[in-house]
């Protein structure tokens, strides 16, 4: 059944027009349409094929000229020569990674320190040219004596470009601590902490080999000290931890100090098991903090001690000050010569069978004793003189001038043996 295309009515068999509005009624042709001809010639198709086939293959060229190993070595050169680490971070790697700015700056520094930077930047351009020009997988730049830059071929870009790194070289970077610490520094934005034993060497990281000053805190029992890890792998591939802080190594600059006896103190503390030969590092103390070191030793059996000496903090280029404590050897001396003379008497006064100092000393002959020594009697007339008392050693008395003030004292020996001191207790002179 049909139906009218413009009012709907119903239309019969063979209807050409339709009755109620007069629309002409489509008939369906028996021939079929004959195809449209193109309106494009054929040769204009040909020209845009090659058209496009000449922009993807320039495309490819350009490309393909940006990756190229020449392309890419003449960029970093650029950036060495420019001095543009930030830009030089864009171009290099380690271990197939991009490195960061900070290790640019270690790298292009220690490129500075241990060769030239222009002879590099030249060399890796010429290295590059021969990666391409003899289709070479890879070829390494040396910075001094050590393989520094690896150019390799690292598979395909997109599928269909070669693809070219310049690969860092890394070293392990190992430390050793003076003591029991908590080592916090910072590398590429990230702060890593590590625990450090007494004189236990521990591996950081492996690092792209360059020089670095990274900044670090150091945590020394409740102390804590800011510096930085210094890591210059020219020299070695050890870090050096360089802090604000007083070390310091002690010697003892006397003849007569006795070694067996020698004792140091650090802020009135004795400090244990202290060797005159050994070298040992004392600290770390604040640069701000007080630090009073003294010795002290025994000489027959009379301690001495040492000169006091206040630390101040390392210069700029010392990792550690020496301090050399002295002693007065000279009252060492003096005093080892009366103990020699207090001997050679004495053995001489054994040997005479007359001497008085076979006498046991007793309060009846203590004055004798003195008057013995001073080679006179006292002298009653200028000088009021106690009662001789005894003591742990001996006797001994103070004796006062006629206005009352104290003039002198002595102390006697049992063997009887006399040393005369002055009105402030400092010691005049002995003998028998």
């Amino acid at each position: 059944m049909k139906y009218c295309n413009n009012c709907g009515a119903e239309l019969k068999p063979g209807q050409r027009v339709c009755t109620q509005c007069g629309t002409p009624v489509q008939q369906r042709s028996t021939h079929p349409t004959p195809p449209k001809k193109s309106k494009l010639p054929i040769y204009i198709i040909i020209v845009a094929v090659i058209v496009i086939i000449i922009a993807l293959f320039t495309a490819y060229k350009i490309i393909d000229a940006q990756l190229s190993p020449t392309k890419q070595a003449e960029a970093i050169s650029k950036d060495l020569k420019d001095q543009d680490t930030d830009s030089l971070a864009n171009h290099l790697t380690s271990n197939g990674d991009p490195i960061s700015k900070d290790e640019a700056k270690a790298i292009y520094k220690y490129i500075d320190e241990t060769d030239s930077v222009d002879r590099v930047a030249d060399e890796l351009q010429n290295s590059a040219k021969n990666v391409k020009n003899h289709k070479l997988n890879d070829h390494t730049v040396t910075v001094g004596d050590t393989s520094l830059i690896n150019i390799t071929q690292d598979d395909k870009k997109w599928g269909i470009f070669k693809n070219y790194i310049f690969n860092v070289s890394t070293e392990p970077v190992s430390i050793t601590s003076n003591e029991n610490s908590t080592l916090s520094y910072k590398l590429n934005g990230e702060t890593k902490q590590v625990k450090l034993k007494q004189d236990k060497t521990k591996t950081l990281d492996d690092f792209p080999i360059g020089i670095y000053d990274l900044k670090a805190t150091q945590n020394v029992e409740d102390k804590k000290f800011k510096g930085v890890v210094h890591i210059d792998m020219s020299e070695s591939n050890s870090a050096d931890l360089q802090f604000k802080q007083k070390r310091f190594t002690v010697t003892i600059d006397s003849t007569y100090a006795n070694s067996d006896t020698l004792k140091l103190y650090i802020n009135d503390k004795e400090q244990p098991n202290f060797d005159e030969f050994d070298s040992e590092t004392y600290g770390p103390y604040a640069p701000d903090e007080k630090v009073e070191v003294y010795a002290t030793t025994k000489v027959e059996g009379k301690q001495f001690k040492s000169s006091v000496e206040n630390i101040s903090s390392p210069k700029e280029d010392e990792d550690e000050i020496d301090v050399s404590l002295s002693f007065d050897d000279d009252a060492i001396s003096d005093y080892e010569d009366k103990i020699l003379e207090k001997e050679t008497n004495s053995e001489s006064e054994d040997d005479d069978s007359d001497s008085s100092s076979e006498e046991k000393v007793t309060r009846e002959n203590v004055i004798d004793k003195v008057e013995s020594y001073e080679g006179s009697a006292l002298d009653t007339d200028n000088y009021t003189y106690k009662e001789p008392e005894k003591t742990e050693d001996g006797w001994g008395f103070s004796f006062t001038d006629k206005d009352g003030e104290l003039a002198g004292s002595y102390t006697i020996d049992e063997d009887g043996y006399v040393t005369e001191y002055d009105e402030d207790g400092e010691e005049v002179d002995s003998g028998y």
